[in-house]
């Protein structure tokens, strides 16, 4: 099993990958050469609702550690 800190590294990557992709539609819908559009519109949606899901776990996280810190 993947313990609570594998979890956070594995949402940073997916954090990180999602991003990308966001961004890689957005230039493909906004420079591309006028075909699939809304192929990108849907992938934009659906990335972005994941996107916003897995930075919501890493903020909660994040906030999470910061009150109750681990001991040694």
């Amino acid at each position: 099993m993947i313990g609570p800190y594998g979890r956070v590294v594995f949402s940073v990557v997916q954090t990180v990958l999602l991003a990308a992709a966001v961004t890689f539609c957005a230039v493909m819908l906004i420079g591309g050469d006028g075909g699939p559009g809304n192929v990108f519109v849907i992938a934009i949606i659906f990335l972005s609702l994941s996107l916003a899901g897995h930075a919501t776990f890493l903020f909660l996280s994040y906030r999470s550690a910061r009150r109750h810190p681990r001991s040694p």
